[in-house]
């Protein structure tokens, strides 16, 4: 693939040349000097590593490139002391809030599967059911971190408010993030590894992470060690989902 300013080749073996002419308007904000416009072009096609030097090359206070747009730049490029740099400066821009920025990089693609918002950075959500005081026999609240944190290695039945339910950029694994006692604090956590996805999907409607989101579940399993790579989450408990069947929203 060979790209300029006025079209673009696609030249493969015994094909021969094939020419597309770039749209108008793409073609003459690829040719604008503003950093800002050619920054939004090439983030627009997925060119992140153009995006990141356009960033490093901006100057002109008068049009700077927003440090959100640098952040994603340097995050999908692997150069995530840069992008933590660049969402700390989107922060204090108020560009983004804070919990978007720490959602942002705690699902760090090369360092930890498991896509997730840290729990001091979740946000309040006036709307959300919290978990009743009373619970059946033999279930356990998602919010008691410590009991669960204890019980690392057993069997157990847990229920509680989903707050957030999504796959990892990689696509590797899925991770069920469940409301505390209040916004900020923690509860224990519950994953499906890519392996399983089939039949999680096909049990919930063709796609997991979109029926679990915003529900209220039981799950049943046994209690693991958080195994990832984030010292944020060192000890955390978690269970690891292998049946839909260790999964049941609560009506």
């Amino acid at each position: 693939l060979v790209a300029n300013p006025k079209s673009t080749k696609l030249i493969a073996a015994r094909t021969g040349t094939i020419d597309l002419q770039l749209p108008e308007k793409v073609r003459q904000q690829s040719q604008s000097p503003s950093l800002l416009n050619r920054a939004d072009l090439y983030a627009s096609f997925g060119l992140w590593s153009w995006v990141e030097v356009l960033a490093a090359r901006n100057s002109n206070e008068r049009e700077r490139i927003p440090a959100l747009l640098a952040a994603r730049a340097h995050w999908m490029c692997d150069n995530n002391t840069a992008a933590r740099q660049s969402f700390d400066l989107a922060v204090a821009r108020q560009e983004i809030p804070k919990w978007y920025a720490e959602l942002c990089l705690a699902a760090d693609p090369s360092t930890d599967p498991i896509a997730q918002s840290p729990p001091e950075a979740r946000p309040a959500d006036p709307d959300q059911p919290r978990t009743p005081d009373t619970l059946p026999v033999g279930v356990t609240s998602v919010t008691e971190f410590d009991k669960l944190k204890a019980e690392i290695g057993q069997e157990v039945v847990v229920e509680g408010n989903v707050h957030t339910c999504m796959w990892s950029n990689s696509g590797n694994v899925m991770t069920i993030l469940f409301e505390g006692k209040t916004p900020r604090s923690p509860a224990i956590m519950a994953i499906v590894y890519k392996d399983f996805r089939p039949k999680f999907d096909a049990a919930f409607n063709g796609d997991v992470a979109a029926t679990l989101a915003g529900t209220r579940l039981r799950i049943k399993g046994k209690i693991f060690r958080y195994g990832g790579q984030n010292p944020r989450y060192a000890g955390w408990p978690q269970l690891i989902l292998e049946d839909p069947a260790q999964v049941t929203i609560v009506p």
